[in-house]
């Protein structure tokens, strides 16, 4: 409640939340959405990438990458950890991405 009620942000107010996309059942990828009445509420669907076109980013579809580097890395794959990256790293990534904003 003391986050509540000093800073009334959540992921409604910010327009952002992790969701499920895409799910793969018998070898074979199905898209996950939501089609609320609210369009601007709209999930994305299917398998998605993350390029940076421009000097911003932009999620697509994974189909749509076209030769393009999809940013999103797998960490963790079927239990087991794929990319390990230290807190030194996440720090440093963290400063750099303030540093772009402001």
């Amino acid at each position: 409640m003391g986050g509540h009620l000093l800073q009334r942000l959540n992921r409604d107010t910010q327009r952002f939340a992790f969701k499920s996309a895409a799910q793969c059942r018998d070898g074979k990828w199905y898209d996950v959405y939501k089609q609320p009445i609210d369009k601007s509420k709209a999930s994305k669907r299917g398998r998605l990438a993350l390029i940076k076109e421009n000097g911003k980013y932009k999620t697509i579809r994974e189909s749509e990458i076209n030769g393009r580097e999809n940013i999103l890395k797998t960490v963790f794959l079927n239990g087991e950890v794929m990319d390990v990256v230290t807190l030194a790293e996440t720090k440093a990534n963290s400063e750099k991405q303030v540093s772009n904003i402001g």
